[in-house]
């Protein structure tokens, strides 16, 4: 909202706490919100909601990451993809798409092929190693992206405060 004032911004998200966040955030009521969470399909899923909600997702954690950030609970969940969402109302003709749905990221391409042609921008998050059970990884979204003529530009930090010299598990990586 800072760089681009005058961009309609939509932002989805099936957990109720997440949207009412977003909705008190948006003084300027200029954020379409919508509670639903994007996949490849329509439909209505299982939602693994964590006691730390930021790592809610359409999959479940794997067992070391499922203790550190123990299940709340499981919630059905409406789904649909990118491309029936704005089937007749195509968002401009530049179009930043940012994605960080905690390891079904893949998904959410594969419901979005048509919407990836108006595309100018993703920044999506990746992960290295596995957090989530059967979610797609760096390799998976860079494959799947440059294969439809996006370049990988490289990362950026969420925010970075001081020198970290371990290997990175996850990046925002820009194509």
């Amino acid at each position: 909202r800072n760089f681009f004032p005058n961009a309609k911004i939509y932002a989805f998200d099936p957990v109720e706490e997440n949207c009412k966040i977003i909705k008190q955030r948006d003084s300027q009521k200029k954020i379409i919100i919508e509670k639903i969470a994007i996949s490849n399909k329509r439909g209505k899923v299982q939602f693994y909601k964590n006691s730390y909600l930021p790592t809610s997702s359409l999959l479940s954690l794997d067992k070391q990451y499922e203790r550190k950030f123990p299940l709340d609970k499981k919630i059905m969940v409406n789904t649909t993809t990118l491309d029936s969402y704005f089937k007749n109302n195509i968002p401009g003709k530049q179009i930043f798409l940012k994605i960080d749905t905690q390891g079904s990221e893949l998904k959410v391409l594969q419901g979005a092929v048509r919407l990836l042609d108006k595309v100018s921008i993703i920044h999506i998050e990746t992960n290295f190693p596995d957090y989530y059970i059967n979610q797609c990884l760096f390799g998976d979204i860079y494959n799947f992206l440059t294969k439809l003529g996006f370049v990988y530009k490289g990362s950026i930090p969420d925010g970075q405060f001081y020198p970290d010299f371990k290997l990175k598990l996850q990046e925002n990586s820009i194509f």
